[in-house]
C-alpha cells in the first residue's frame, strides 16, 4: 500500500486575459441608424481594446492511494 500527496503551482506574468479585454461601454451615437449619428474619430471610437495585462497563478493539490496485491 502506498499513499501520496502532490502540490503544483503555476505562475505566469503579463498575461492578457479575455475577460479583461471586453469594453462594455458602447457609443450608440456611432450607429448610422441612430438619429444623433456622429462620425467616429480615432480618439472617440468605442468599444476600445485596452490590452490590459495581469498576472495569473494556479494552485493544485492531489492525493492518492495505491494498493497492490
Amino acid at each position: 500500500m502506498r499513499a501520496f500527496v502532490g502540490y503544483d503551482f503555476m505562475y505566469m506574468s503579463n498575461v492578457v486575459r479575455a475577460n479583461n479585454q471586453v469594453d462594455l461601454v458602447v457609443d450608440t451615437r456611432a450607429n448610422p441608424v441612430n438619429g444623433a449619428f456622429v462620425a467616429p474619430t480615432p480618439t472617440t471610437v468605442s468599444p476600445r481594446l485596452p490590452f490590459s495585462r495581469s498576472d495569473f497563478y494556479a494552485h493544485g493539490v492531489n492525493f492518492g492511494v495505491e494498493i497492490r496485491y
